[in-house]
């Protein structure tokens, strides 16, 4: 904790006294800032909008032009990731809650890092999403297509915080397909996006008899400074080990 708190330090020195009140508040007291929904999440930061779903049309303008594009390049994502799927690169979906049986992923970017897949099997979509997305990731997460499988649940659960989204770009949709984020629910439309608080209870469900798959990216909630990106990545660092 000592490092975390000289990194914090720094940062404050770069961006001036009080500009992590927030992400220093969150490490503090963590169950004050909750709304109904947001029980399960173990992070919750003050201050952010509190919203289970946002518009990814009326969002901040850097993040509403970066979606705007990623819709705009749907078919070219879309025609990568058929051709990639002949090759037999899935791998099982990677998920803190556990592996699930029919629940698989191609990963674009983790570990800090783009994969070997993403320049071997989707060299325009990863420019594209490099141009357009790099500043916008959590450096720590993921870039991944989410295929789920006929017949599957992904039971209702919150994931670890608020001060990421989860951003999807709908590839392959079939019927009876559908995703409940704090007690709404919504459907997938081919080449749109949908951006939710996954802080926030959520599960999805695939009844048809084909796959469902999805671009997932985890961007940072617009809400957040960039002093207060710089320390919730040292923060995730921390937590990590």
């Amino acid at each position: 904790m000592k490092a975390l708190e000289a990194i914090f330090d720094d940062i404050e020195e770069l961006f001036g006294s009080g500009c992590l009140d927030r992400v220093k508040t969150m490490i503090t007291d963590n169950q004050s800032y909750r709304v109904t929904g947001q029980e399960g999440a173990k992070w919750v930061m003050p201050g952010l909008s509190s919203s289970a779903w946002l518009d990814p049309a009326n969002t901040a303008s850097e993040l509403q032009a970066a979606i705007a594009q990623l819709e705009a390049n749907a078919d070219l994502i879309s025609q990568e990731y058929h051709q990639a799927r002949q090759a037999n690169i899935l791998t099982p979906y990677d998920h803190y809650l556990g592996r699930r049986d029919n629940w698989d992923g191609l990963y674009l970017f983790r570990d800090e890092d783009w994969t070997s897949e993403s320049s071997e099997y989707f060299p325009n979509s990863s420019a594209k999403l490099k141009s357009e997305f790099e500043d916008l990731l959590c450096p720590l997460l993921e870039v991944h297509f989410s295929i789920l499988g006929p017949g599957s649940h992904i039971p209702p659960h919150s994931d670890l915080w608020n001060f990421t989204l989860n951003l999807h770009l709908a590839i392959d949709i079939p019927a009876d397909c559908d995703i409940t984020v704090n007690g709404e629910t919504r459907g997938w439309q081919n080449g749109k996006a949908l951006l939710f608080d996954y802080s926030f209870v959520h599960e999805a469900s695939n009844r048809s008899q084909s796959e469902r798959v999805c671009l997932l990216m985890d961007v940072w909630h617009p809400d957040l400074t960039p002093a207060e990106r710089y320390a919730l990545t040292s923060f995730v660092q921390f937590l990590r080990g």
